[in-house]
């Protein structure tokens, strides 16, 4: 169930490390989920690595189910890639619509998929 009461916060620090919190602790980068980034680092931007790490790790937190977690975190990278670079907070709702836009692509490109299958099936007759 989402923790929609939660608040994700980055920010930057000068030397290049970054923070972030979720109602002022530190989000567990969750590796034993799925490893992107060396020592856990968590990113924004257009960086692979930290920014799907950090994708993963505010899904897996805010949703509370690992498993979807996992399935939604590669187009949630795309929210994570336009945050600001120096600092952000992302809150239950923004999370929310991002997901619910996720849930809707993902079963779109599955009722394509099985459109497809069906025509090939068809055509084999």
């Amino acid at each position: 169930m989402p923790h929609r009461d939660r608040v994700y916060h980055g920010t930057r620090r000068p030397d290049g490390r970054t923070i972030v919190t979720v109602d002022g602790r530190l989000l567990e980068p969750r590796l034993d989920l799925r490893s992107h980034s060396d020592q856990g680092v968590l990113e924004w931007g257009f960086g692979e690595g930290g920014a799907s790490q950090l994708a993963l790790a505010i899904l897996a937190d805010y949703l509370g189910d690992d498993d979807r977690a996992l399935e939604l975190y590669h187009e949630f990278r795309h929210v994570v890639w336009q945050l600001p670079s120096t600092e952000w907070r992302l809150d239950g709702a923004a999370i929310d619509k991002a997901v619910e836009k996720i849930e809707r692509l993902l079963a779109e490109r599955r009722s394509v998929a099985v459109a497809r299958s069906r025509m090939d099936e068809e055509g084999e007759d």
